[in-house]
């Protein structure tokens, strides 16, 4: 066939493009709720067949990123000073503000500056297809566990994104989570980044 479906009277498949790492932050979960809810109303023969991304899924991984040379300078002493680092959990030093956190394109760092300190893990997955029982915010919180696979200093927690469309898996995956999962025994092909 043509690839193209022929949808009858009142039926309708809905693909959002707006797909990124800012699936959160830019509130789409909300767009694609609303979507959903104006296309999908059987009282007013509308039907939603379709809701491109079906599903999305965060995982997180804790991670080290170390800080190097820059220009010549070594800037690794600065490492103590990070707010997970020791000075900041027992006092002595380090930040004397809260807890935060600071967006960072772990793309852009040097491969030996980065790694991840365990296996990646899902924190949780929606579902956005018609008739699924989502309200269409993603969970407020959400609890995760590690187990570690090698020593050093935890720095952040890396997330990012699985989108499902079209039957193909779109991952917004730093290249070391890549990396790790295809060093994983039984791990499957790598998605596809965009």
């Amino acid at each position: 066939g043509s690839g193209y479906a022929t949808l009858g009277p009142g039926s309708y498949a809905a693909v959002c493009e707006a797909v990124g790492e800012g699936l959160l932050t830019e509130g789409l979960c909300a767009i694609l709720a609303a979507a959903r809810e104006a296309l999908d109303d059987g009282a007013a023969g509308r039907r939603l067949l379709a809701l491109e991304p079906s599903r999305a899924r965060l995982v997180a991984a804790p991670v080290q990123l170390r800080t190097g040379p820059i220009e010549g300078l070594d800037l690794s002493p600065f490492d103590a000073l990070r707010r997970t680092g020791p000075a900041a959990a027992g006092g002595g030093g380090g930040s004397s503000k809260g807890p935060g956190w600071v967006p960072v394109r772990l793309d852009g760092q040097p491969p030996d500056s980065l790694r991840l300190l365990a296996q990646p893990q899902e924190v949780w997955e929606l579902s956005f297809a018609p008739g699924a029982a989502w309200a269409g915010d993603p969970p407020a919180e959400a609890e995760a566990a590690w187990d570690v696979t090698g020593d050093g200093l935890c720095c952040g927690v890396a997330t990012w994104f699985d989108l499902h469309v079209g039957g193909r898996r779109l991952s917004s995956a730093p290249r070391c989570a890549e990396r790790s999962a295809a060093r994983r025994p039984g791990a499957g092909a790598p998605g596809h980044g965009w």
